[in-house]
């Protein structure tokens, strides 16, 4: 298999995983904020999820930051480049970046 074929599947999957797991997160958060209000304690068991989901919302909170700014410096809608970017990760960015690449070409 040829890599350019193999990065593609891999570019794939990050696309359809990424915003899965990214509203799984948001699902996880929003189900701590109810238990905490409600006073319902949240299985120990359960809590290291917490330590996984709350960095990666972090830091795809911060990258769609950055393709939202990147792409309102390109003239593009600002606001659907950073939700992208903040379901897709890293990949959004490097499509941003490979967009503004191939249109100095």
């Amino acid at each position: 298999m040829k890599i350019e074929a193999l990065l593609s599947l891999v570019i794939k999957g990050i696309k359809i995983l990424s915003p899965l797991f990214m509203l799984s997160a948001i699902g996880w958060e929003l189900g701590n904020i109810y238990a905490t209000v409600t006073d319902v304690e949240i299985s120990p068991n359960l809590r290291w999820i917490f330590w996984v989901e709350r960095p990666a919302l972090f830091i795809h909170i911060i990258e769609g930051i950055i393709g939202s700014y990147y792409a309102s410096s390109q003239g593009k809608k600002a606001i659907n480049y950073g939700i992208y970017t903040f379901f897709v990760g890293f990949v959004g960015l490097l499509e941003l970046k490979t967009e503004s690449i191939h249109s100095l070409e």
